[in-house]
């Protein structure tokens, strides 16, 4: 159902390091780190603040600890690792104006694709949207200052960078196997699969999570604190964008407009199968809540800002408990399991 990115770097990895499992582990677990230090510089970018920098990185760490993703190396940890540095390099690009930071972007989103397209498409969607949304804001607040060439022609750029890694590859692929890659990944993903494997999504309101005193109805509540926690953060994202833009933050209201449309595409995506969506989900939240830290929180000082700081801790931890929380229940029935003595019962002719 993905691009076939991920069977290339295991195999390029296992004739590098030799076949061992821990060869996976490793890689999956350098890429998920090396996101999370591109969320953590992004954020610093964003906020200028470092304590809510730490909180994006720990986000995604705590989500990635919350499912088996790094356990092996499948096809979202480099899919994860190229969308924060697309996104990381973008956000240079807002700052210098380089072209040549927006056609890296470019290129890294086309890596994307190649390991999850539909990752890729979502995040080349999101870019593209939020570069329209920089030079249409950038328009209305200095009209004189860049031609509408000069506009086009950094679209073209990123669009360029994204064709570079994905016309061959797909092309390719196209050439020698079009009608498995069709079926496999747009008609199956689009027509099939939501009908053949749906996924329960939990509701904004907290309704039906009661089923008596048992676990079933602790693991319902910490569940919907873990899923609906960055869906808050979304709308507080989508405000602090539009307060950017009535201030004439161009940038921070262009990358409010990219988290926010990559949030609704992936939550989308998520009530299908929502998989490795939890924790792009956690990642954008955090982003979009740091556009609302920025545009409206930042700059308050004495008690409220105190304040602020308070609940911003009290937030990450109680999301972070919540995500952790069936990890960490799952890890000590396995531990009891390994530890308790095994009892054989006693059978015809074989003495226990």
């Amino acid at each position: 159902m993905y691009a076939p990115g991920q069977f290339y770097l295991v195999a390029g990895l296992y004739k590098i390091f030799g076949i061992h499992m821990l060869v996976e582990r490793v890689a999956a677990a350098l890429m998920f780190v090396g996101a999370a230090y591109l969320v953590y510089r992004l954020t610093l970018n964003l906020t200028g603040t470092r304590w809510m920098a730490w909180v994006g990185a720990a986000v995604l760490l705590v989500a990635v600890l919350n499912t088996p993703y790094h356990k092996s190396l499948g096809s979202f940890p480099p899919a994860l690792l190229f969308v924060s540095l697309s996104l990381y390099m973008l956000s240079i690009y807002y700052r210098s104006g380089d072209l040549k930071h927006l056609l890296w972007a470019g290129v890294l989103t086309g890596a994307v694709a190649v390991f999850k397209h539909d990752v890729g498409a979502y995040t080349a969607t999101s870019i593209f949207v939020g570069l329209a949304a920089y030079h249409l804001l950038g328009h209305f607040n200095s009209p004189n200052t860049v031609s509408t060439r000069k506009k086009l022609l950094a679209m073209l750029v990123y669009c360029g960078g994204v064709a570079v890694l994905t016309v061959p590859t797909f092309g390719y692929f196209s050439l020698v196997a079009w009608q498995d890659m069709w079926q496999n990944i747009v008609v199956f993903p689009l027509t099939d699969f939501p009908y053949s494997r749906p996924e329960q999504y939990p509701g904004v309101l907290p309704l039906g999570l009661y089923e008596g005193v048992n676990l079933t109805t602790a693991f319902n509540v910490v569940r919907y604190i873990n899923l609906n926690i960055p869906f808050f953060l979304f709308f507080g994202g989508l405000v602090g964008a539009l307060v950017a833009a009535r201030r004439g933050n161009v940038v921070v209201a262009a990358m409010g407009a990219t988290f926010s449309l990559a949030y609704l595409l992936h939550y989308s995506g998520a009530h299908v199968q929502l998989n490795t969506h939890i924790i792009t989900l956690s990642v954008y939240g955090t982003l979009l809540g740091s556009i609302f830290f920025r545009s409206v929180l930042q700059g308050l000082s004495g008690d409220v800002a105190k304040y602020v700081g308070l609940g911003t801790v009290a937030l990450f931890g109680v999301w972070a408990m919540s995500a952790m929380a069936q990890p960490i229940y799952e890890a000590q029935t396995n531990f009891r399991h390994l530890t308790e003595p095994v009892k054989f019962a006693n059978v015809s002719g074989i003495r226990a």
